[in-house]
């Protein structure tokens, strides 16, 4: 039999708990005090308590319906913490070149797992755009920031990274099979760039480049999204050299030394 897993000896219930339902109403959205109670499976009034208290400091809020809902806070939290990450600043003027370049969205992205987060973005001047929410997260597999940060992962990595995804299907067109993946990958490895034709969102092509740092490591890309109709063979192209020369040149501020091979 095996023996029951150990909790850590610093673990604290009561602070678990109340961020297991902070992340519960992140997921699920408002909830009564008897909701929150059934999924958490602790008493309803020890989910009054909980709900009481987070409210007090701040971090929840009662609708109209009398259900809590995360208030502001962690957002605003979260927020200085993005603001304090220094790429924001300087990843800024690459962004507006390209953004004054293309007029399209421009996104700066943070490889966060096996996922990427929106971190800074300038929206396009179209009416029709490739609307992506500041915070969004989005899998690696099927988007070009996903795949220009996973192609130059050093190969075990890369490898592990791989090994855990979950496939699944956003468009006709997202990528679920593992070698054609992995294609994509070199691919994207030796050009310095990668391209995700609606495989994430129909209608939408983005293409991006990694953002290495002074250790050779890249963890940030950026990346140039519109729809898909206003993006010919040509533009692809353009858009590809002008995104890859971008982001050599951050990576040259971020104090990136290129090798000599």
């Amino acid at each position: 039999m095996t023996p029951p897993e150990k909790k850590p000896y610093y673990a604290m219930t009561s602070l678990v708990k109340a961020f297991n339902i902070m992340e519960l109403l992140a997921n699920k959205g408002p909830m009564s005090v008897s909701q929150v109670a059934q999924v958490m499976g602790i008493p309803r009034s020890g989910s009054h308590r909980f709900l009481a208290n987070l409210r007090a400091l701040g971090y929840v809020v009662q609708n109209a319906d009398s259900k809590y809902q995360l208030s502001f806070k962690l957002f605003q939290m979260g927020m200085n913490v993005v603001s304090g990450l220094e790429i924001r600043q300087v990843a800024r003027p690459f962004m507006e070149e390209l953004a004054d370049h293309f007029s399209e969205t421009v996104i700066l992205g943070y490889l966060d797992g096996d996922e990427v987060i929106y971190v800074d973005k300038i929206q396009s001047t179209h009416t029709l755009r490739a609307d992506l929410a500041l915070g969004n997260r989005v899998p690696v597999y099927c988007t070009s920031m996903g795949k220009a940060i996973v192609s130059v992962m050093p190969e075990r990595q890369q490898k592990a990274l791989l090994d855990a995804i979950d496939f699944k299907v956003y468009t006709p067109f997202t990528i679920t099979d593992r070698l054609q993946l992995q294609k994509d990958l070199d691919q994207a490895r030796q050009n310095g760039f990668a391209t995700c034709n609606q495989e994430f969102h129909m209608g939408i092509t983005a293409i991006a480049a990694p953002v290495f740092n002074y250790d050779n490591n890249a963890t940030y890309a950026l990346s140039v999204s519109g729809p898909t109709f206003r993006m010919s063979e040509e533009r692809i192209v353009e858009i590809q050299k002008t995104v890859k020369e971008a982001t050599s040149r951050l990576s040259d501020r971020m104090g990136h030394l290129k090798s000599s091979n």
